[in-house]
């Protein structure tokens, strides 16, 4: 959770308590909090098919406290509804394909019901300087990481060596335990016994 004061400041806490609700000229928008994210992870720098930006809500919402999450579910709008959040910043986008019926536990329903903006930087993210990818391959400890250039044109994800050159069974346990992940799913390739680089 993501408490907002009122000098445009974010602080992270830990343990719940009330926002802090910012009070004269002094208060944050919805869109003060794009306008962050797109400095260090551009909406428009994304995958073609992706949906990024803010798709629920108003830009010039005022803001006091903001939830972060992977996937916006109803668990998810509910629990930032009883924190007292006007805005969710998700990972994967809450609308991906379109809308052609919203049922009443739907997460778009439920966020227009609550009043609750959505932000969702999700490819954008992931390509950023300082994203997720290259959050990975730091976790993964990777060397001479580069940018990987995908053949259809779009942007990099990156690619870079292991210290160790590991067996494909070992490296995905190395990965599930650097990443606190309890299950991995890869397909083995015939000729890929040994992993020595990482994309």
């Amino acid at each position: 959770m993501i408490y907002l004061n009122p000098r445009l400041t974010l602080i992270a806490r830990s343990a719940p308590m009330p926002p802090i609700v910012a009070s004269g000229e002094f208060f944050m928008t919805v869109r003060d909090i794009y306008d962050h994210i797109n400095a260090f992870a551009p909406f428009d720098q994304i995958w073609l098919k992706d949906n990024v930006g803010l798709l629920v809500g108003g830009s010039l919402h005022p803001v006091s406290a903001v939830m972060t999450a992977l996937d916006i579910t109803p668990g998810v709008v509910r629990q930032a509804r009883e924190a007292g959040c006007e805005l969710i910043v998700s990972h994967h986008p809450v609308i991906y394909y379109p809308i052609k019926g919203l049922a009443v536990d739907d997460p778009v329903y439920l966020l227009a019901q609550s009043g609750i903006a959505a932000i969702c930087a999700h490819t954008n993210a992931d390509f950023a300087s300082g994203g997720i990818n290259d959050c990975l391959a730091d976790l993964l400890g990777l060397g001479g990481v580069e940018p990987l250039y995908p053949a259809d044109g779009s942007l990099p994800s990156r690619v870079g060596g292991l210290r160790e050159p590991m067996r494909a069974e070992k490296f995905c346990e190395f990965v599930k335990a650097k990443t606190g992940c309890g299950v991995l799913r890869y397909a083995r390739a015939d000729n890929a016994e040994r992993v020595e680089r990482v994309a």
